[in-house]
């Protein structure tokens, strides 16, 4: 069963696949933008994987530049099931959830954008977009993060909201504190009398907000937008997997491995992006190694640990000190 949330049940969800990623060539010349890697794992992957732990049974995925490569991604995806809805022309935001709109149910449904990296906070955000939805009052709930200091976002934020929630949209001279974060929860009645088969969601959300039913929540954890290569530089300076190295020069091992398998360049060049740290555990007695040892489970050295930094933290050593209980060291790139 799906996210059951205040009488919703969120079972279907759409992914917007099909932009053609003009601002981040020249990668997404020869690789659709879903498909870019950030920390050992593409973009629609990492969306897919938030959206099935949500329990969403189904999730339609439109395509259109590249398309064929997006489909040989997923054609072995299980959780949750793609359902295909491929553009021969590009028909936006908002005509490409009409036109899959038969395939996303007669109940609110989650539609992300493929080019954002979700961090969670204290509690999955789309089960807080569940949580909080009213179908009373809502036509449409959007993620907001707050505009200052967002990654991959230059500019004055999208929109200001009120204490029951509302949402209004800055004027032209106006900057708001809150952009909209590329995840939504909206409801099939937000399509009638659409514009058209090819026009913006922006054009329902002025719709929704005229009649005093767009709403919005604010992410409560990490989030980027790769849509320039700036924005996909920051997410994966802050999102790289660590590598932690637990060694010790009384080790005959741990200096053949360092000597051998290290040195290999199928293994250099596997671990390129990994933010790489060596600890020095001479004494496993004490602690903290102790502590590393008995919390990871590692029987002898050389150990490795396979991390994800912490969300929020400011550093790799900062989330390491956190994660791990080892001392903040300097990683070595």
């Amino acid at each position: 069963m799906g996210t059951m949330a205040a009488g919703v049940t969120v079972e279907r969800a759409m992914v917007l696949a099909a932009g053609l990623g003009l601002r981040l060539r020249p990668a997404t010349d020869s690789i659709p933008k879903p498909l870019i890697e950030v920390a050992g794992g593409t973009l629609i992957d990492r969306i897919l994987d938030h959206l099935a732990a949500a329990g969403v049974e189904a999730a339609v995925v439109n395509t259109h530049h590249l398309g064929g490569m997006i489909e040989a991604h997923l054609r072995n995806r299980r959780r949750p099931r793609v359902l295909l809805s491929p553009e021969a022309e590009l028909l936006d935001t908002g005509g490409g959830v009409l036109a899959a709109l038969d395939r996303l149910g007669r109940g609110p449904f989650f539609v992300v954008n493929s080019d954002v990296l979700l961090l969670e906070g204290p509690k999955s955000p789309l089960g807080r977009l569940a949580e909080a939805w009213d179908d009373a009052r809502m036509d449409a709930l959007l993620l907001l993060h707050a505009a200052a200091g967002a990654a991959g976002c230059d500019g004055d934020g999208d929109f200001f909201i009120d204490r029951r929630g509302t949402l209004r949209r800055r004027g032209a001279r106006e900057a708001a504190p809150f952009l909209f974060a590329g995840v939504q929860m909206l409801h099939p009645r937000l399509f009638r009398a659409a514009p058209g088969a090819t026009f913006s969601l922006n054009l329902l959300y002025d719709r929704a907000q005229a009649a005093g039913r767009l709403h919005g929540l604010v992410h409560d954890g990490a989030w980027f937008h790769i849509g320039t290569p700036a924005g996909l530089a920051a997410a994966r300076a802050e999102n790289r997997l660590v590598l932690i190295e637990i060694w010790a020069t009384w080790s005959k091992c741990c200096l053949e491995m360092a000597k051998t398998t290290l040195q290999d360049d199928e293994v250099v060049a596997q671990l390129k992006d990994y933010v790489k740290i060596k600890y020095q555990a001479e004494n496993l007695g004490a602690s903290p190694a102790r502590q590393m040892f008995e919390r990871f489970e590692a029987i002898g050295l050389p150990s490795y640990l396979i991390l994800k930094p912490r969300p929020g933290a400011e550093s790799v050593p900062a989330a390491l000190e956190l994660t791990t209980g080892a001392p903040a060291v300097t990683p070595r790139r």
